[in-house]
């Protein structure tokens, strides 16, 4: 039997495969005949066996490669929909367990936004105070001197707390700012 007998009948035997797994498999041992060369021609037949057992072979791998990937294929949609199962069983408490931790979330910002807004009212009207009582204070700084120092002293007291307040209260905004983002930085880091 030359190689090109065998490759008809090869070829003959492997019809029933879909094209392309035909062509590849008839390539695969035109290849390895061209590699063995034509002197060797009839060690090669020797070596592979009959045509019939090569085509057997052949459609054997195929025929257990395509089941292991429809066997893969199938268990992957078994799992989603157990996955759909799960979260629709699921959804009676994770739904209002959402919407509770959004609700906690909003609140804690909500709690946030108003501490920062009463400590910047707090500070403008500490800052305010001083500035009018300063102010006033020379009203009485011929009635009254004593009086007048003191309110003097309070004003720029008043004054100058506000300003640190201020200060420490910026800082406050900015660690904190920073500290948020960090915890969600780590959250959704965790989450991926």
């Amino acid at each position: 039997m030359s190689k090109a007998e065998y490759m008809t009948e090869l070829k003959k035997r492997l019809s029933l495969l879909p094209p392309e797994d035909l062509q590849d498999a008839l390539e695969y041992y035109q290849e390895y005949f061209a590699e063995a060369g034509e002197d060797n021609e009839q060690a090669v037949i020797a070596e592979l066996g009959p045509p019939a057992y090569v085509a057997a072979q052949i459609i054997g791998r195929l025929t257990t490669d395509k089941a292991a990937v429809s066997e893969q294929t199938a268990k992957n949609k078994i799992s989603m929909v157990w996955i759909i199962i799960l979260g629709i069983l699921a959804s009676p408490i994770a739904l209002p367990l959402a919407i509770a931790l959004i609700a906690v979330i909003f609140s804690l910002i909500i709690a946030a936004v108003s501490v920062v807004f009463s400590l910047g009212i707090a500070v403008l009207a500490t800052g305010i105070q001083g500035i009018i009582v300063f102010m006033l204070s020379f009203a009485l700084l011929f009635s009254n001197f004593p009086t007048a120092l003191f309110f003097i002293g309070f004003g720029m007291t008043s004054f100058g707390v506000s300003c640190v307040l201020l200060l420490a209260s910026v800082w406050a905004i900015k660690f904190s700012t920073k500290m948020i983002a960090k915890l969600g930085n780590h959250f959704l880091a965790r989450g991926r």
